[in-house]
């Protein structure tokens, strides 16, 4: 009897909508709230909450901008022959990694120990930027042989179309003012923009990433890091750390991406630390270095390796799940992250105190 009890809860489990299943609730209690009759019509009103739960968030990650960050108002800050040359790190994630992800962040706070990598002695992140002689934005990445011209606001909006390898550079476009709805000025055309703030010439964009798609050391949010970076300078923004780390939360929202700053902050701050922030809706972690005598030492150093196995995956997806857990305060997705954020605070101790084979362990639950 206890059997067939057991096996027609978990029949009604089964009866939920995905975006449903693994919650707390039953398909009879669901109706009841919502005087849903069928499942159809509960899995339309889970799609539709569901999203507006996601632009909620996107929202709420924008409103915290304007109201903690002036408009841009990008101007040529160069001479006519120069480049800006920006240069930024992968990431590793030792410990903590999801709790610095809204909506868990804004709530609870986050914890993450984390260190900036070069790849083969280099950082595996180049931008460069440099005046043109054409009144337009011209896009190029040399590891995926592409490029682009940008010569409208039309096309400069485009920056949430799937697939596009110039996404990430046209929202920091946006993002820096190059858009009317994102800048301190507002000009009829991008070349009255150009011939206005940039003495009457383009920009020229070209981007270098040499490090694999979907490998896991946050690539996507370091390079609009770099790139925003990059911008900051060559249009004389003046952006620090901080404020290139809130924008790159907030590039990433926009994307539909989503995303927490631990990515960011990880290469904008160098070297091994733990980033706190503590709860509400403007983060801004701050930076606690920490020595890297475990990751450097002759002892130690053969310990760590870095290698590729070709594994990817798609980070949008597993964020999607991870921020759904969230919204709908699923008890198994807090208390891990709870958990999670209780660990990077023991390998900072860990680290801070030189014990080694408790590190090790540490990473070995990560």
């Amino acid at each position: 009897m206890e059997e067939a009890t057991k096996e027609e809860e978990r029949r009604k489990k089964d009866e939920l909508p995905p975006l449903l299943q693994g919650v707390s609730i039953s398909l009879e209690e669901v109706q009841r709230v919502y005087g849903l009759r069928s499942r159809e019509e509960l899995a339309a009103r889970a799609h539709e909450e569901d999203k507006t739960a996601f632009h909620l968030l996107q929202t709420a990650t924008l409103l915290q901008l304007t109201i903690t960050s002036s408009l841009p108002s990008p101007q040529l800050s160069v001479y006519d022959d120069q480049i800006v040359w920006g240069r930024g790190p992968a990431r590793i994630d030792l410990s903590g990694g999801w709790t610095d992800t809204p909506p868990y962040t804004n709530l609870c706070g986050g914890n993450v120990v984390n260190v900036a990598i070069d790849l083969n002695g280099q950082p595996p992140l180049q931008v460069y930027l440099k005046p043109s002689a054409t009144l337009d934005i011209t896009l190029c990445s040399i590891d995926l042989g592409s490029v682009e011209k940008l010569s409208t606001f039309e096309e400069l909006r485009r920056y949430n179309v799937v697939g596009s390898p110039f996404s990430i550079p046209k929202a920091a476009l946006a993002m820096a003012g190059f858009l009317p709805e994102f800048g301190a000025k507002k000009f009829a055309t991008l070349q009255e923009q150009l011939k206005a703030s940039f003495r009457g010439h383009g920009v020229e964009i070209t981007l270098l990433v040499a490090i694999p798609a979907g490998s896991g050391l946050g690539s996507s949010s370091l390079l609009a890091a770099t790139v925003l970076s990059a911008l900051s300078d060559f249009c004389g923004l003046g952006w620090d750390a901080q404020e290139v780390g809130r924008r790159t939360l907030c590039l990433e929202q926009i994307l539909t991406t989503g995303g927490g700053w631990q990515d960011q902050y990880g290469g904008l701050y160098r070297g091994l630390k733990l980033l706190q922030s503590g709860p509400g809706l403007s983060q801004n972690p701050c930076v606690r270095w920490l020595p890297e005598h475990l990751l450097e030492d002759p002892p130690y150093a053969p310990c760590h390796l870095l290698y590729f196995t070709g594994i990817t995956r798609m980070s949008k997806l597993i964020l999607a799940e991870i921020v759904r857990g969230m919204f709908m305060n699923s008890a198994s997705h807090l208390r891990v992250l709870s958990e999670m954020r209780q660990q990077a605070l023991e390998m900072h101790d860990a680290i801070t105190r030189g014990d080694f084979e408790r590190y090790g362990r540490l990473i070995g639950v990560a």
